[in-house]
């Protein structure tokens, strides 16, 4: 049960708690993100869940999230992550720090209050090695995910099983969000 930093509302450090209490008692916590395309900014990649996954298992996700452990930095963290869930273990500079976002409060089984420490990693060729929490990684082009509250399904392209897969909106993990336009599209710009 890791121990996560805590924040009051004023998201000022206050503290720590185990995970779990954290989680039982809706204290607001960080966690990362890391957004993962290629160089041109046409193609994102995003993990499919595990099925051994207490939320959301099989549900599609971003590349890499996870919780930041006490006294751990938020670079720490996402390079932690990277290599547990999705295998990649990039050299700390090639990771843009996109900001951070406190997300709404959600219920997932328990209360989920964090605040989102987002990173991007641009890389041509990822050679992803999918830890235990990770099914399969697929990839989207950009510019359908950025229609993705319009279409009734996006195409992705599996990268493990094969061929391609159809997802639709109740098929991704956590509530609605407008992280990827507010913090990463900006650094993808013009694409081809």
């Amino acid at each position: 049960d890791d121990l996560l930093n805590i924040f009051n509302d004023g998201l000022e450090l206050i503290g720590s708690a185990p995970r779990s209490e954290a989680h039982r008692l809706g204290l607001l916590h960080d966690v990362v993100h890391c957004w993962v395309a290629d160089p041109d900014g046409r193609r994102l990649f995003f993990q499919r869940r595990a099925m051994s996954k207490d939320t959301y298992p099989g549900y599609y996700d971003l590349a890499v999230g996870g919780h930041i452990c006490a006294g751990e930095a938020p670079l720490e963290a996402v390079l932690r992550e990277m290599r547990e869930e999705i295998g990649l273990s990039p050299a700390p500079e090639a990771l843009i720090f996109a900001g951070s976002e406190r997300k709404p409060e959600y219920y997932c089984g328990h209360v989920d209050r964090e605040i989102a420490r987002i990173f991007l990693l641009r890389d041509s060729s990822p050679v992803f090695r999918p830890g235990a929490e990770v099914d399969d990684i697929v990839w989207i082009y950009t510019d359908d995910y950025v229609r993705r509250f319009e279409l009734p399904v996006l195409t992705a392209h599996s990268l493990f099983a094969g061929g391609e897969v159809a997802i639709s909106p109740g098929m991704w993990a956590g509530p609605p969000s407008h992280e990827f336009e507010d913090f990463i599209l900006p650094f993808l710009g013009a694409r081809k």
